[in-house]
């Protein structure tokens, strides 16, 4: 009799540990699993941020998106807490960001094919994602979201025509006029078919058409400060 009151203690004692361990394993994979989100959570962010500072003059998104950097690295500090330094750092590194964002910064909204301007305005569109977000949450309020909605969408607009502008610019130094012709009638279509109501807008239709006539050779500088291509 006591042989099997001890064979059924030593049963129960087994499975309370077999439960034990899967119980165990199976906070492992949420927690491995919650970590590998946050992680690549925090890399989309942290894109989306190098997109903001070289293409948004105003620096309240960025600083928004930089607050929620903020949020995710204390998080995965907390996971990580037999190595937080490296999260530490980086959760530093983050709070300089915002101090350097005091002073301002050239903008750098050229890019040099179709796939770096649809990539930078998938950021432009994701930090317009997160801003909605943040609204239906309560953290935003409706006159500042529609404020930051258009400072993204007029930098969507600018990465695309200043990039084709930049395009005509290269094709007129290399002599093909006809080709940089296009491409300036390409960029002022874009913002003659865009109702933004930016004052920009209606300064680079003319300047551009200043350009396409041979009045000028480049915008003006306020308005496309990234002249590496301008003709001579």
């Amino acid at each position: 009799m006591l042989s099997i009151t001890l064979l059924l203690v030593v049963i129960l004692l087994a499975l309370i540990g077999a439960h034990l361990a899967d119980r165990w394993q199976k906070r492992q994979r949420r927690s491995q699993l919650r970590r590998k989100r946050l992680r690549i959570q925090l890399q989309d962010l942290e894109e989306i941020l190098i997109c903001l500072e070289d293409t948004l003059p105003e620096r309240d998104v960025a600083r928004r998106v930089n607050q929620e950097v903020m949020t995710l690295l204390e998080e995965i500090r907390l996971y990580e807490r037999n190595s937080p330094e490296p999260w530490e750092a980086r959760l530093r590194q983050a709070q300089a960001r915002e101090a350097e964002w005091d002073t301002p910064q050239a903008l750098n909204r050229l890019r040099e094919s179709d796939s770096q301007i649809a990539r930078a305005q998938q950021g432009l569109q994701k930090a317009g994602e997160l801003l909605r977000r943040q609204h239906t949450r309560g953290q935003l309020e409706r006159e500042a979201l529609d404020l930051y909605l258009k400072q993204l969408s007029w930098a969507q607009l600018m990465i695309s025509v200043i990039s084709f502008v930049a395009q005509g610019h290269k094709a007129i130094r290399r002599g093909d006029y006809s080709v940089g012709q296009s491409f300036y009638k390409k960029a002022q279509s874009l913002l003659v078919g865009h109702a933004h109501p930016d004052p920009q807008r209606s300064q680079m239709i003319q300047e551009l058409s200043q350009i396409i006539l041979g009045e000028r050779k480049a915008l003006s500088p306020e308005l496309m400060p990234e002249i590496g291509y301008n003709p001579a």
